[in-house]
């Protein structure tokens, strides 16, 4: 994942003069800054509105996607900005999500058949849906939540390059290993080993 800063404040920041060079900083570092101004009632008062107007510009750009003000109860709940921050399919996660070595992932909607979806280890096929959808995996912010979830798969994952919990790639090995597997099929074009 990628570095970010989440900024969460009640009020106006005070250090406003301080703020030109701290941008510079972690722009230069390549952090994705994020705020949130948390109000304390459900109704918007000036005071959120001061510290919305302090907090906003020095969020990164497009401001509008790295910023939010909730309420209190909002913050942490289950659809809340702290809970989905991990979720690629979420605005907030999908900012973060670094993109695996080799290239660019492409959307799980985006893949055509089984075969081609379960390439992308942040994919699952789904027979329900008759459809390619993100891993339950990709959600989970850290080793030990991935490593955690032994009921989808996830279980030794963990990419801790990219910081990014995957599908635990089921099939490998060579032709006679991979033919020999009821679950896998040998892809002659990528040469290599996959699930059906």
């Amino acid at each position: 994942r990628k570095r970010a800063l989440f900024i969460i404040t009640d009020g106006t920041i005070q250090d406003k003069n301080l703020l030109a060079s701290a941008q510079s900083k972690l722009s230069s570092q390549q952090v994705e800054v994020f705020g949130i101004v948390v109000r304390r009632f459900v109704t918007h008062t000036q005071l959120d509105a001061d510290a919305e107007e302090t907090l906003k510009p020095i969020t990164s750009d497009p401001h509008t996607d790295h910023f939010m003000n909730v309420d209190m109860d909002e913050l942490a709940d289950e659809n809340g900005p702290l809970t989905k921050m991990c979720d690629p399919t979420t605005g907030w996660g999908s900012a973060l999500a670094l993109r695996p070595a080799g290239g660019e992932r492409m959307p799980c909607g985006k893949y055509d058949g089984k075969a081609s979806c379960m390439i992308d280890r942040g994919c699952v096929w789904s027979e329900t849906l008759l459809g390619c959808v993100n891993s339950p995996c990709v959600v989970h912010c850290d080793q030990t939540m991935c490593d955690g979830d032994l009921t989808n798969g996830c279980v030794g994952g963990w990419n801790d390059q990219e910081k990014t919990c995957y599908r635990k790639e089921v099939c490998g090995g060579d032709f006679l290993t991979c033919e020999n597997d009821e679950g896998c099929e040998w892809n002659v074009t990528a040469v290599e080993c996959q699930e059906k």
